[in-house]
């Protein structure tokens, strides 16, 4: 990267951060900012056992302690699970007889090889990491062109080179598809070629620069009306094993869809009484 880039990056970096940590500009998102603080403060974990699905998008440089202070406070609440594990549980065919966190990340951006690769891994965390393909490694212009704006994206974070994959494929971590181009699925499943090459090609991508199975994916954008049935069908078909989304819910053993496995949200700005909340149930089907 060209040093005029750097600095260019750099700058858009600290207004992003800034804007992330910012309290809520609206009357409406401080009262939401106020009532989580206090909901995360009341809360109290009824249940002897569970399993919820929590997912991230990125680590700044400046996020590293907030990281490893989010994970290692979630550990003192429940045991984080492999993607295998959480497959078998999903299936009914493992008993949950404790409380358990699954972690996920999209996106593919290079500060989680950067900063939480090594926080991960220090904590003993399993992950599954959900990249869309024709990004990783692309240049700081196809980045631009064919990322940034189309998506309208306003954290113009690098994204991984195939190589720092294969090194968190290699540390035990599960790489999965995000499709090859972010593509929101509900709006590209009239045309099957398009969705045979957001679906099986990204999964291709993946098990030819790794050397490993691709056998998850998470749909991009993450609600239910971002992906549609003929879009989850063609997930089933191209041979994925699991489908993460990221609609608000905890894993009912024998009735959640492995398909539509629900997550919740965090970012490592995330106070912590607002991840204790989510991570305890709350506002899932039923909860508070």
């Amino acid at each position: 990267m060209s040093q005029a880039n750097a600095v260019r990056w750099a700058s858009e970096h600290r207004t992003i951060r800034q804007t992330c940590i910012t309290p809520a500009g609206t009357l409406r998102e401080s009262l939401r900012h106020a009532a989580l603080l206090w909901l995360g403060l009341t809360r109290r974990c009824r249940a002897a056992a569970f399993v919820r699905c929590l997912h991230f998008h990125y680590v700044y440089d400046d996020q590293v302690e907030a990281f490893r202070d989010r994970l290692t406070r979630l550990r003192r609440i429940g045991r984080f699970i492999s993607t295998a594990e959480l497959c078998e549980i999903i299936a009914g065919r493992r008993p949950v007889s404790e409380r358990c966190f699954h972690l996920s990340c999209d996106d593919g951006f290079d500060n989680i090889h950067r900063n939480a690769f090594p926080v991960l891994r220090s904590l003993e965390i399993p992950a599954a990491i959900f990249v869309p393909t024709a990004f990783m490694g692309a240049s700081d212009d196809e980045v631009v062109r064919r990322w940034w704006k189309p998506h309208e994206v306003s954290q113009p974070t690098r994204p991984m080179t195939w190589a720092q994959l294969r090194e968190l494929a290699e540390a035990g971590f599960d790489i999965g598809s995000h499709t090859r181009h972010h593509a929101r699925l509900s709006d590209v499943s009239g045309d099957p070629q398009r969705l045979r090459d957001e679906l099986l090609g990204s999964k291709e991508d993946i098990e030819r620069h790794t050397g490993r199975s691709c056998r998850y994916i998470s749909w991009p954008y993450g609600l239910r009306k971002d992906v549609d049935d003929a879009s989850l069908a063609a997930i089933e078909h191209a041979g994925y094993e699991a489908c993460f989304s990221t609609i608000r819910g905890a894993v009912v053993p024998g009735r959640t869809s492995r398909f539509e496995i629900p997550r919740h949200n965090f970012e490592p700005q995330s106070p912590w009484l607002h991840v204790r909340y989510f991570a305890l149930g709350g506002m899932e089907r039923g909860h508070a």
